[in-house]
């Protein structure tokens, strides 16, 4: 009924247009239009949330296959104004497609080097560390640089440093993501690959790639115990990781039936509720060093 409204209707077809990936045509909806408006609302609550501090960090313990803490997993978590946890599944996506990523990333990083300089020291630098990084930061221009940088700052030892990517970063500016992987891993930084298995990799850019560890994600071991292809999937990736040299973690372990099936496929480590669930860094200091 109005210049302004149409104007404004047709940026938000324009934005569905970008985000689904440019050179297409996108009609105008009310659907469209309520997604559009909750995503803006979640960003704003990102930004709210990062100068307010509502972020805060769990971590979960990874383990050797009898039962020896390999290290930890860096977990985001978000509180609403009621005190209430956001699961990352509602907020993460929505920051992936804008620069917030970039803002939680740079904040998870600070945060969990801060937290674990102590336990890594206690640990005599034996403990890793695991932070899961954006594709869109891995691509960008200087993001080693900057790691190395904050690592110095603190007197973080590299090796005890583990930065997680996905399958989606083969997607975007390869060359880049390459590089940024090479320096850290040059620098002493150890490279897993997340959720292996369920993105668009191909076995020649895996093999390209200066990575240490692959993780089978959580997918696969559900019903692994029930289901022999799960089960011959697991061992493919095992094999997969093997031959190039990789270690594996599995995710989402919760079953003594499911530790069966990775011990008898020669699987690495293994995380998930049967032996640890998330916990605040007090927690997992008690647990680890109490344990040395």
């Amino acid at each position: 009924n109005n210049p302004e409204q149409l104007i404004k209707n047709a940026d938000i077809a324009l934005h569905e247009a970008k985000k689904q990936g440019k050179n297409r045509c996108e009609y105008f909806s009310s659907a469209l239009e309520m997604m559009f408006q909750k995503e803006n609302d979640i960003e704003e609550y990102i930004l709210s949330a990062l100068e307010n501090n509502r972020f805060y960090m769990t971590y979960q313990t990874q383990y050797t296959m009898d039962k020896k803490i390999r290290g930890i997993e860096s977990l985001i978590r978000l509180c609403n104004d009621n005190g209430e946890t956001v699961s990352p599944v509602d907020f993460i996506p929505v920051a992936e497609k804008s620069d917030l990523i970039i803002k939680i990333d740079d904040w998870v990083l600070e945060h969990v080097l801060d937290d674990t300089l102590e336990l890594v020291s206690k640990t005599n630098n034996e403990i890793t560390v695991s932070v899961n990084v954006s594709a869109k930061h891995i691509m960008s221009d200087n993001y080693a640089k900057a790691v190395i940088e904050k690592l110095e700052k603190r007197g973080y030892p590299a090796k005890s440093l583990e930065i997680e990517i996905t399958e989606y970063c083969l997607l975007g500016n390869l060359n880049n993501a390459i590089e940024n992987l090479t320096i850290l891993r040059n620098a002493g930084v150890q490279i897993a690959i997340d959720d292996f298995g369920t993105g668009y990799s191909s076995l020649g850019n895996i093999s390209k790639l200066p990575i240490d560890l692959l993780k089978i994600d959580k997918v696969f071991i559900d019903n692994a115990a029930e289901n022999q292809l799960d089960e011959d999937f697991i061992n493919i990736i095992i094999s997969i990781a093997h031959l190039i040299n990789c270690k594996v973690i599995c995710e989402g372990v919760e079953q003594e039936a499911q530790l069966d099936i990775l011990r008898r496929h020669s699987c690495d480590y293994i995380q998930g509720f049967l032996w640890s669930r998330p916990m605040v860094i007090d927690e997992v200091v008690k647990e680890i060093v109490g344990e040395r």
